[in-house]
């Protein structure tokens, strides 16, 4: 979830917001996928999150290797808003 965060914040810092808390992530996260009309950011994000939850939970390998290749999928949609 690391670089997905670090691509949110970039794209949010380059719209002239700071993001404070996971909160106003995930609601940042949620406004570009409306704007741009691209419901697969949340989805993917949501990945990110699965990932994130892996860390403390120990989810199930293919849970985690489908997530994975979600988060590439992000960051690349991201990297593109750069």
């Amino acid at each position: 979830m690391g670089c997905s965060i670090a691509n949110g914040e970039t794209v949010a810092a380059k719209n002239g917001l700071e993001l404070r808390s996971h909160r106003e992530l995930h609601k940042f996260v949620s406004k570009i996928s409306k704007d741009r009309g691209d419901e697969k950011i949340r989805r993917l994000w949501r990945s990110a999150i699965v990932l994130h939850q892996n860390f403390y939970e120990n989810l199930p390998e293919d849970m985690v290797i489908d997530s994975i290749g979600d988060v590439r999928k992000l960051i690349n949609k991201l990297k593109t808003m750069n």
